[in-house]
């Protein structure tokens, strides 16, 4: 509905009009003889001045008010039962022609013009919002559908892992699969900050993927990481991200891996001993020539790896970040590689509100009969 509703004047009586007209100069008015008359126009939000002269009026009266209008009624001084009559069905914008009615009726046809225009105002307000949680909500969908399948076998390898938005979309994202030749590859990437400003940046961690797929057979994760670090510093859009990526040999024995800032750090329990998977690496995004180590390890005959966003040190308890990430792996060993019962110890609950994004991957592989 447009703002700056129109004005109707509703009476059959054009002496009547004329008066109303008089007393809210300069405002614009257009005249009808009845309610049923003025329907198209009210129908489109307008403020209506009604003459009440019958008991019967008063549905229709307060139905425009309900669906589209604001409305005064204006009953004459010696028909003072219909305005009892008016006020006990719910009129409740209701002027009686006397000596002040003048004032009172410019006074309340511009109180009127306010509400509407709010109202209108408000729904438009409300309309937009509605358009932008759908678009919202349509992008978390896609969101979800560029993660892969949780829980996914493959080889003796079993992986998993749970995304948690702060708001409806996260700055988070993580990957994994089996290239031609044999070796699995994974990450897990957390672009600053969350919520739309860093979700906009997972369709090109996406991209990754596919960088991954192709560019593992000719070049090394340094350096693959070093170009897609240099693609995020060309744009120039003020993010930067942290990932943890890795190839597990096509033997399943042999980790290879890099950190682009990537905290906490990855864990890797066997047999009840933990070790933390350090590696230092500028976080992509920050320096476009920026180069990173790659760090081998052997991996062991049953293992869990974990690895996590920086967002799931605000669920568990220290007073530094040791502490924290001593707990972290408390709950790792505790829950024995099980992303299910490792998710109900951190409290990632549906419906509960987190400070940042919550990431984790498990990759884990029991022991060989």
């Amino acid at each position: 509905m447009p703002l700056n509703p129109p004005v109707i004047l509703i009476s059959p009586d054009p002496v009547q009009q004329l008066a109303w007209r008089d007393a809210l100069a300069p405002v614009v008015t257009s005249d009808f003889a009845s309610l049923s008359l003025a329907r198209d126009v009210l129908d489109s939000g307008a403020v209506f001045v009604v003459a009440l002269h019958d008991p019967e009026q008063i549905p229709t009266l307060l139905l425009r008010q309900q669906q589209h209008s604001a409305g005064v009624a204006v009953v004459a001084a010696d028909r003072a039962s219909l305005a009892a009559t008016a006020l006990d069905e719910g009129v409740d914008c209701l002027l009686a022609s006397d000596p002040l009615f003048n004032a009172a009726l410019r006074q309340r046809v511009t109180s009127e013009i306010a509400s509407l225009e709010a109202r209108e105002a408000l729904a438009a307000a409300n309309a937009q919002f509605q358009r932008a949680h759908r678009e919202v909500t349509l992008a978390a969908q896609t969101q979800s559908r560029f993660r892969p399948a949780s829980p996914l076998v493959s080889g003796s390898i079993v992986a998993s892992h749970r995304v948690i938005a702060a708001g409806q979309l996260s700055g988070d994202c993580v990957d994994y699969f089996r290239l031609d030749d044999g070796r699995f590859v994974f990450y897990v990437a957390d672009v600053a900050g969350h919520g739309l400003s860093a979700a906009l940046l997972t369709p090109l961690l996406k991209s990754f993927s596919l960088q991954l797929a192709r560019g593992l057979a000719h070049a090394s994760l340094p350096e693959l990481l070093s170009i897609f670090g240099a693609d995020i510093a060309a744009l120039n859009c003020g993010k930067h991200v942290a990932i943890f990526a890795g190839v597990i040999s096509a033997d399943e024995t042999t980790l290879r891996y890099c950190s682009a800032g990537h905290a906490p750090p990855p864990m890797l329990e066997s047999n009840g001993r933990m070790r933390m998977l350090s590696a230092v690496g500028k976080p992509l995004g920050l320096f476009p020539d920026a180069r990173y180590a790659e760090e081998v390890i052997a991996l062991p005959v049953a293992f869990t790896l974990a690895a996590f966003s920086d967002g799931v040190l605000d669920l568990v308890p220290g007073a530094d970040l040791a502490e924290r990430h001593a707990a972290l792996a408390g709950l790792l060993s505790a829950t024995a590689g099980d992303l299910d019962a490792l998710a109900e110890r951190l409290g990632l609950i549906p419906g509960r509100e987190f400070r940042d994004d919550v990431e984790c991957l498990l990759l884990s592989r029991s022991a060989r009969s």
